[in-house]
């Protein structure tokens, strides 16, 4: 299975501040002590300005790698 890539941003102010492109199992094992934002998986990375928290991340990540593994 291709492993979904997104976007890691940090929220400094008002502005988002980029950390990187990587798969989101990679976003999601970052330290609990850094807050960040995670690209919306259903979006492109890099190319949306949809992003979710870490709880919102994995509630949505679970709920589209369980819709694809029923097709």
């Amino acid at each position: 299975m291709e492993k979904k890539v997104v976007e890691v941003v940090a929220e400094v102010g008002d502005e988002l501040l980029p950390i990187g492109i990587m798969n989101a199992d990679q976003a999601t094992s970052l330290p609990p002590h850094v807050e960040v934002k995670i690209s919306h998986p259903d979006d492109d990375a890099g190319e949306t300005n949809r992003y979710l928290d870490r709880e919102e991340f994995n509630s949505a990540h679970s709920s589209i790698e369980l819709d694809t593994a029923e097709e």
